[in-house]
């Protein structure tokens, strides 16, 4: 031990995997998290006899670090691989695309006519030349292809099937927001990503990871940090618990919470210029209603992905019974549907349960 003590507040993934590193190091670690458990966008919920992921479920091959770390603790065999198609609709008629293969079956697809398909040679060029720039871990290695949305990319290099029925509707589902206000690098960073092999789920849900990192540190939950300041040495953490508020000490504290939060509670530590630029995001409303049904679907679907012609508010459908087999009964099926921020707005701000089950279920 060093005898150095560390304090993480928000215990997500990234707070979590901080403070399993920071343990490691020697320091005596504290997680403050103001939900009942640690997992932020790595929640899974048990709803009778189904498995349901909240936010995050998929994981491309080439999350390199994330599948490092799994191998660290011991989780390999915790993962499935995730087979199937993704379905999108053009004209009412379905197309299908498989997800492990997406290159290769998307050609021989009739999604995209001829011409649609000999220009998306033009994105693999871009894909080609700047790989080496689309890194998750370095961001600003990008900066040189950052500078227009998905929307404007598109028209000016692909017909308009292109944007409308394949990139426009990936970019939905990964970001859970429409490709006109939406950096087309944030799709670039995605196709570099994918390879050609399938993406990988955890067999009882994406919480399986935090909850692993999470034991053997102490974990705060119900725990609502007000303000974080520091005297140059020391650290200071007030917090609320339990309807008392209280203070905590630690040579080090290290935020990992959205930067709204950020900006409210460690307010003397940020320059006005990065105030102002936090102030003036904006951070999307997303609702996900999952639906556990008495039957299977048949066919071999993972995801319908959906074109804005058709329908603007539905980002993506994901049946969480193909994301791996222990997720539902074998004659049970379970549907997740995400909308997006209008929808959201429109629907469940101030509405009960019950009225946004019925309008997520009309939606559909």
């Amino acid at each position: 031990m060093t005898g150095k003590r560390a304090i993480i507040v928000g215990g997500g993934l990234s707070g979590m995997t901080t403070a399993y590193r920071l343990k490691q190091a020697g320091f005596d670690v504290t997680v403050y998290e103001k939900c009942p458990q640690p997992a932020g966008r790595n929640k899974t919920v048990r709803v009778g006899e189904c498995i349901i992921d909240v936010s995050a479920t998929l994981m491309p091959p080439s999350y390199d670090q994330v599948f490092a770390l799994i191998k660290e603790l011991g989780l390999e065999d915790q993962l499935e691989e995730c087979r199937g198609e993704s379905v999108t609709f053009r004209d009412g008629k379905p197309y299908t695309v498989s997800i492990d293969d997406p290159n290769l079956s998307l050609l021989k697809s009739g999604l995209l006519g001829w011409g649609g398909k000999l220009a998306l040679v033009k994105l693999l060029w871009t894909l080609a030349r700047h790989r080496k720039g689309f890194n998750f871990y370095n961001l600003g290695s990008s900066k040189g292809c950052d500078h227009e949305t998905l929307h404007e990319y598109c028209r000016r290099n692909f017909p308009d099937e292109v944007y409308e029925y394949l990139l426009n509707p990936m970019h939905k589902f990964l970001y859970l927001h429409d490709g006109s206000f939406g950096a087309a690098i944030e799709l670039f960073w995605w196709m570099a990503a994918m390879g050609t092999s399938a993406p990988k789920s955890f067999k009882y849900g994406t919480s399986t990871l935090v909850n692993r990192l999470a034991q053997g540190i102490d974990v705060r939950c119900n725990s609502a940090v007000q303000r974080v300041t520091h005297d140059g040495e020391r650290a200071f953490v007030t917090f609320e618990r339990d309807g008392r508020v209280e203070q905590d000490a630690a040579d080090i504290c290290v935020i990992t919470t959205q930067a709204p939060v950020v900006s409210q509670i460690y307010t003397d530590g940020l320059t006005r210029e990065q105030r102002d630029f936090i102030a003036t995001r904006r951070y999307d409303k997303v609702t996900v209603v999952s639906f556990c049904t008495s039957e299977r679907p048949q066919r071999d679907v993972v995801t319908i992905q959906m074109p804005s012609s058709q329908n603007m508010d539905l980002g993506v459908i994901i049946f969480g019974h193909k994301i791996a087999s222990t997720r539902a009964p074998a004659d049970k099926g379970i549907v997740n549907a995400y909308f997006m921020h209008d929808w959201s707005e429109r629907h469940v701000v101030g509405k009960r349960d019950e009225d946004v089950m019925e309008a997520a279920r009309q939606e559909i």
